[in-house]
């Protein structure tokens, strides 16, 4: 483990365990432009995520819906073999045009947070859960920023901020064990590397998670919404720069 792969994971999970959300859309570039290839960036987020969203699932149960979590993961974990499909297929094209298809996907999420300006409802159509939850499942398939669509869908709901964070914890944790048989099913033994690796990171994880989730507590869900759709726009931005700069 080198210190640049470390701070990448404290970081990363230190704004999911405040969030909610945002290891993976976070944790994937970084690791892709820290020079792993995106496959298995995808499973060491996969491994490690499993520490940072039990930590957080077990912190916040008192505040976990299980109704709610149980139907979105239902569709979230029926679109995971889309998802990772389509990962073998983006695997196989070169570094700087999968680091293009991660930039892309990020100025997605950001142009998604500025055109859905989601507010607070006490009803949603039963459609917009399907939709949410099955694109969720697609894009942590594929490259495990699977967080965005969800959260728009959450960010619908009057919830408490322990509430959401809850929620987007416990759904993740159910998910992972789905997302890593069909990274086996995919690579096989090759994934043993990486899966190790993700591993070791689990302690350091562990610790920028418990961190997040007592910054979480003492900040204002707007507040939250505000810092998480900021980091979004810098990671989108950092992309594009790693672009023009190599």
């Amino acid at each position: 483990m080198t210190l640049l792969l470390v701070a990448i994971m404290v970081g990363c999970s230190l704004i999911q365990g405040a969030a909610g959300f945002g290891f993976g859309i976070f944790a994937v570039p970084l690791l892709v432009w820290a020079g792993l290839e995106l496959s298995n960036a995808v499973i060491v987020v996969a491994v490690t995520s499993l520490m940072q969203v039990a930590v957080g699932s077990i912190t916040l149960r008192k505040h976990i819906k299980w109704r709610e979590v149980f139907l979105a993961s239902f569709f979230r974990v029926s679109a995971l073999p889309l998802g990772v499909y389509l990962l073998t297929s983006i695997d196989s094209l070169n570094e700087g045009v999968i680091k293009q298809v991660l930039g892309g996907i990020l100025l997605v999420i950001v142009a998604a947070q500025l055109l859905f300006r989601v507010q607070p409802r006490d009803h949603l159509h039963p459609l917009w859960r399907i939709f949410a939850f099955s694109m969720s499942g697609v894009m942590m398939g594929m490259v495990s920023m699977g967080g965005p669509p969800g959260v728009l869908w959450v960010m619908a709901q009057q919830w408490t901020n322990k509430e959401t964070r809850a929620f987007l914890m416990s759904i993740f944790l159910f998910a992972v064990p789905v997302h890593l048989s069909l990274l086996y099913w995919a690579y096989g033994q090759t994934m043993l590397e990486p899966a190790s690796q993700g591993l070791l990171f689990m302690p350091v994880v562990a610790v920028g998670s418990w961190l997040g989730i007592q910054l979480g507590n003492v900040l204002p869900k707007p507040r939250l919404r505000q810092i998480a759709f900021g980091l979004l726009l810098i990671t989108a931005f950092s992309s594009l720069f790693a672009q023009w700069f190599g």
